[in-house]
This record gives structure tokens, sequence and C-alpha cells, in this order.
């Protein structure tokens, strides 16, 4: 059966889209009918790419829904697509190398060879929907990488804050105060940042272990 909706393909019985959410009160259209494009804007307004129906009898048996307990699940891929713009500006990065060799003028190299630049950066994230009761939860596997790449930022940005503090000593014994106060300043966010990244990461660990408990079949 296909949703009338969107023309997502359904296991047979099923009550919500997972594509795009609808109810299925009315008939479904037949398979010989013409389906609409893969690509389409689901019920979140995100880009939303189908997937074919996937039953309790296929490869997720220990996945289940973790508020109705069905077993008949679709996966769904939502795309986030932000564009960013940077540069055009002062470049401190360039204007404190420029003060290290010519001088106090040489914060004016800060204003050279600057240029906008437009970068796209595009998110994908898998979810479960379930077609007994429309509950969407997340892809645990998806998640999980999700996950291991915020741990990876996070020990980067203590990296960076050693680093940062290691360069703040070495500028003040060399007597380059302005970029000691700079690299000094930049160590204290960098304190201030990490605390508050782990606390949330912690949430989100929280978050995927109480799902992955709800989720998967014991």
């Amino acid at each position: 059966m296909y949703c009338r909706n969107c023309g997502n393909k359904l296991p047979e019985g099923a009550r919500f889209c997972g594509a795009c959410g609808a109810e299925q009160k009315q008939s479904m259209v037949n398979a010989d009918e013409k389906q609409p494009e893969t690509v389409y804007q689901g019920m979140t307004g995100k880009t939303v790419e189908k997937q074919d129906v996937i039953s309790s009898d296929s490869e997720i048996k220990s996945v289940k829904c973790p508020k109705c307990g069905g077993k008949r699940l679709q996966i769904m891929t939502e795309t986030d697509t932000h564009v960013k713009t940077s540069g055009g500006g002062y470049s401190a990065t360039k204007g404190c190398f420029g003060w290290l060799i010519f001088g106090p003028f040489g914060l004016l190299c800060g204003n050279c060879g600057s240029k906008q630049k437009t970068s796209v950066d595009t998110t994908n994230k898998t979810y479960w929907v379930c077609s007994d009761c429309g509950n969407k939860f997340r892809n645990l596997d998806d998640w999980k990488k999700e996950i291991e790449e915020k741990e990876k930022l996070a020990n980067n940005t203590m990296i960076y804050c050693v680093l940062a503090f290691i360069a703040a000593f070495i500028c003040f014994a060399i007597r380059f105060s302005f970029l000691a106060w700079i690299m000094l300043i930049l160590g204290i966010v960098y304190v201030i940042l990490i605390p508050v990244g782990k606390n949330q990461l912690n949430q989100e660990k929280e978050e995927y272990k109480k799902l992955e408990y709800e989720s998967t079949e014991k």
C-alpha cells in the first residue's frame, strides 16, 4: 500500500505515513499508479528522503517503537542545510602576525586580502518512524556516531585551551604583551566553554541511553 498524500510505500494496515506524517484514513493508491519524486518536503519542513518500508521480519528485529512497542517501522533521513558567510572583515590573526613582524603598524595587515567566503553546511539525521502510532525517534547507530564526533571536538577544545595558555606564557616571557593577552583571553574562553559543552554532551548521552533501553528488544 502507498500513502495517498506523498506516495511513500507503507506496510499493510499502517495508520501513519513515516515520511510525511499523514494519517491513513482514506484508501491507498495501488502500486501501478505513478509515485512522486524520491525527495520532497516532509512534515517538519525539512528535506526528507523516503526509504523502503522495513517490517518486523527484516534486519531490525531488535528495534521497536519506544512509545507503543510496534515493530512496523520506516526509516527516513532529514537534511538540514545552513549557508555560512565568513571573511570580508578585519582578520585578528593577520593583525597579530603583522604586529609581531612590523610592530604596531603591522596591525593594519589584518585588512589585507580579506575576502568574503560562503560555505554550505549540510547535516543529515536518520530517524525511525512507527507506522502504528506515528512516533519518530532517532536511529541509534546514526546518533552514536554523532556523539562520538562531539566527543572528539570536546577533546580538541581541551588541547586548544592548553596551547592557548602555553602561548600566552611564552609571549609574556618574550614581552609580546599584546599577543599574550589575546592568547590568555582565548584560553579563558575555552575554560568557560569546556564545562558547558561537557554538560550538554552528558545530557545527550543520557538521552541516548534512555532511548536505547526503550527501543531495543531485550
